[in-house]
């Protein structure tokens, strides 16, 4: 993929063609994006159509769209082999996708072009939430659970469900606990957090994990981040868990029959045309 700073550097009209390229990027992206981003970045490329159309004409030549065409062709090519569930593969392309597309925003910025502009805000923020749930995935496949916490450790909650997850937030992540408790996206990661608990797993252990994942320094909102990733985490143990339902084993021979267990390989028995079956037990009157 061309470096963000390389769009729009040919002038107003290459801008205009560098952005178009992106769009198209972005479709092939979410055509082939894994399970666990497919709706973020769906949305994304819907997001980004209004903002790849420039109100200038294109030039249909010029480095940066020729790499951005490439990027297209080596993605479409590269997904039987990387294989559209492997989100760890598309975690970098995903980043990259997250600097272009806040590329394109400044560049409509500077053209004064302020529905394309916000347009591409839109898409970028799709995409930096998709970045953030494919972490979240791949901690929920890699977690092993810790053995259980001491009684007196849980005494804090009485009933399964309502623990006091403001706690679990200053145990998990102490240095971005107070920004999180007076964020506006607090009150959607304290659900998300409930959930984890009411599916079994400890809520401390589990943020504690996916902050780890990446850093949290830079976020806009921090609370918003670990929400993101606790959707990929819940996604991921959802589909793992609905995985192992249908690999259920088949019940061992003559297990759970309520007939008598015929011979592997016999054929069953069959009644020349119009012989009744003979009734097994008495009539019953009407």
């Amino acid at each position: 993929m061309p470096l963000p700073t390389q769009l729009g550097a040919g002038g107003l009209h290459e801008g205009a063609g560098d952005v178009a390229a992106l769009g198209d990027l972005i479709v092939v992206a979410a055509v082939v994006s894994p399970y666990m981003v497919r709706s973020q970045m769906r949305q994304a490329a819907y997001e980004f159509e209004r903002a790849s159309h420039a109100p200038a004409a294109r030039r249909l030549e010029g480095q940066t769209r020729e790499l951005y065409r490439e990027s297209t062709h080596v993605l479409s090519r590269s997904v039987s082999s990387v294989g559209r569930n492997d989100t760890a593969a598309v975690f970098g392309f995903l980043l990259a996708l997250v600097t272009a597309v806040e590329a394109s925003r400044r560049w409509h910025e500077g053209q004064e072009h302020r529905v394309q502009a916000e347009a591409a805000g839109r898409a970028g923020r799709l995409l930096r939430e998709a970045v953030e749930v494919t972490p979240g995935a791949n901690a929920a496949r890699e977690y092993r659970p810790r053995p259980k916490r001491t009684t007196a450790r849980r005494a804090t909650a009485a009933v399964p469900g309502v623990r006091p997850m403001e706690g679990v937030v200053q145990e998990a992540v102490p240095e971005h606990a107070r920004e999180v408790l007076d964020d506006p996206a607090w009150p959607a990661l304290r659900a998300r957090l409930a959930d984890v608990e009411k599916a079994g797993d400890d809520p401390a252990d589990v943020l504690a994990v996916i902050a780890a994942r990446r850093e949290l320094s830079s976020a806009d909102s921090v609370a918003e981040v670990l929400v993101w990733r606790l959707d990929g985490w819940q996604r991921q143990r959802g589909s793992t868990a609905a995985a192992g339902k249908g690999t259920t084993a088949a019940p061992a021979s003559g297990a759970g029959r309520s007939g008598p267990a015929r011979k592997q390989g016999a054929p069953p028995t069959r009644r020349p045309p119009g012989e009744e079956q003979q009734p097994r037990g008495p009539k019953r009157g009407r």
